[in-house]
């Protein structure tokens, strides 16, 4: 075994070892990294919501106001534009 290998925890030059474990800001940056996934996640979420309700027939304001909304049934709010109810009534009976 090679100390100055890489792959054993060592450094290239002059045998010596690296430190594997993780540092507080490391650990830090690996959980605001995580929420900034989560958030994004929660944004592709949101948006292809609301594209399904812009495609459904809302207007792009009432969309983006019920899909921001994760407590807006997205079927149902089709089904009522569907079933020729008005938008303005849709977002009475949703929110």
């Amino acid at each position: 075994m090679n100390r100055a290998d890489p792959s054993f925890g060592g450094h290239p030059i002059g045998g010596r070892r690296t430190n594997v474990r993780m540092t507080r800001l490391e650990v830090d940056v690996s959980a605001t990294e995580l929420r900034e996934l989560q958030e994004t996640e929660h944004e592709r979420v949101a948006r292809w919501r609301a594209e399904e309700l812009e495609r459904a027939g809302y207007e792009l304001s009432a969309a983006a106001t019920l899909a921001a909304s994760s407590g807006v049934d997205l079927h149902l709010a089709i089904e009522l534009l569907a079933a020729g109810c008005s938008e303005e009534l849709a977002l009475q009976i949703l929110l």
